[in-house]
């Protein structure tokens, strides 16, 4: 990511704003490829513990962006925090005032248009704009814990509206069944154990 020069000249130095993107993941069983840069949303229902996902209609189940295309019967990874320049499927902002917030229409896209769903805002005036995403969503059904070289590891939370847990590595593979992933009896903790140390996340949904 480079410096991008606006409109007015004043250049931009988008490294300025440069940060850890952050994730959530999905299966599409859908029957259709779902196209790069779209929203996608909650669908409802697992694959293998992975939330069954859709492009997003203006739901507030939107859990992120897919950058690439998704072919049916496959798992992916939807960034909901971070910078993403649009390449395709965007707005052109050459006119728009930086910082303009940016919204979800009801077919997924991006749009300066306001909905009920806030996208992020943008960070350059281009006809394939930067983008800073920020997209709410609130974990009632879904929720990700992080870890880094652990053999074991306690996460303590209110896990009682949960019913499936399953473990990744930084690859997106799932790796629960080589693991111990236990919790107590109240739901109010999780421990994973391993016999070698493993980075990646203990991902926590309900039906």
């Amino acid at each position: 990511m480079g410096q991008q020069t606006l409109k007015n000249d004043n250049p931009v130095d988008i490294n300025t704003y440069a940060v850890i993107s952050q994730y959530r993941r999905g299966y599409n069983n859908t029957g259709i490829t779902i196209p790069a840069f779209k929203f996608i949303a909650l669908a409802g229902g697992y694959f293998s513990n992975y939330p069954l996902i859709k492009i997003s209609q203006g739901d507030t189940s939107c859990i992120g962006l897919l950058t690439d295309p998704l072919l049916n019967a496959q798992g992916a990874k939807a960034i909901y925090y971070g910078l993403v320049q649009f390449t395709s499927g965007g707005v052109d902002t050459t006119l728009v005032p930086l910082n303009t917030p940016v919204y979800i229409n009801s077919v997924g896209n991006l749009t300066l248009t306001y909905t009920n769903l806030k996208a992020g805002h943008t960070m350059s005036q281009e006809p394939t704009p930067w983008i800073f995403l920020n997209i709410q969503y609130h974990p009632e059904r879904y929720i990700e814990f992080p870890f880094v070289g652990i053999t074991t590891q306690t996460f303590n939370h209110d896990f009682k509206r949960y019913t499936n847990f399953i473990v990744i590595n930084t690859a997106g593979d799932d790796i629960t069944s080589g693991l111990s992933v236990n919790h107590d009896t109240n739901k109010q903790s999780v421990t994973v154990q391993s016999n070698v140390p493993i980075s990646g996340s203990l991902i926590c949904s309900c039906d």
